[in-house]
């Protein structure tokens, strides 16, 4: 039940984000504090539909939240990495594979064509 409720919190709030987009009136530093508010907001609705079996869904909200970190503060951030990372592991547990590998590979900043490559196929980029 408070799974639910959660759910259906998150799921406003980021109805209302949507809604309003991000003002180009704002300063940058306010829509990057705004667009990593939002975010964590995806992060936590995906760890919720995850607690609530929704593994597909769950990895679309994660993978937009990886996504909003990286436009902030860049693909090399730990932040972004560590985002990055739960989600490959999250995809290995649900047998993606395929996809796991490819987003374990967007970690390694060594790799640049090949995590560009990933980022493409992931949908990230």
């Amino acid at each position: 039940r408070r799974l639910e409720e959660a759910n259906k919190h998150y799921s406003a709030a980021l109805h209302i984000w949507e809604v309003a987009g991000v003002s180009t009136k704002q300063s940058e530093v306010r829509q990057s504090e705004s667009m990593m508010t939002q975010a964590g907001a995806l992060q936590d609705l995906g760890d919720v539909l995850l607690l609530q079996g929704q593994v597909d869904e769950a990895f679309e909200r994660l993978k937009a939240s990886v996504k909003l970190k990286e436009e902030c503060l860049g693909d090399s951030h730990p932040a972004v990495i560590r985002s990055m990372t739960d989600l490959g592991a999250l995809l290995t547990t649900h047998g993606h594979h395929e996809a796991a590998k490819l987003m374990h590979q967007k970690c390694n900043p060594r790799n640049t064509t090949t995590a560009t490559q990933a980022n493409s196929r992931l949908g990230l980029g």
